[in-house]
């Protein structure tokens, strides 16, 4: 019974070369493509953030009228 073993640079030479056929079966996005998915994010981003700003201000201006509420309340 033999044995065939490849030797570490035979398994590295074959790797590299299946990771390069798998390289060209990858659909890489355009210059343009991506400029607009980079609009998307940002804007996306944005909106968003200052979506939660915007919340949490009001959250904050009615839990203080409330705490001012109960204040004039109690005394």
């Amino acid at each position: 019974m033999t044995i065939v073993t490849r030797s570490k640079k035979q398994k590295k030479s074959g790797l590299i070369q299946e990771v390069q056929e798998e390289l060209k079966k990858v659909h890489w996005t355009s210059r343009a493509e991506l400029k607009m998915f980079t609009k998307i994010v940002i804007g996306s981003t944005l909106f968003f953030g200052i979506s939660i700003y915007l919340t949490d201000l009001t959250i904050r201006e009615i839990l203080s009228s409330i705490g001012y509420l109960c204040q004039w309340i109690v005394g």
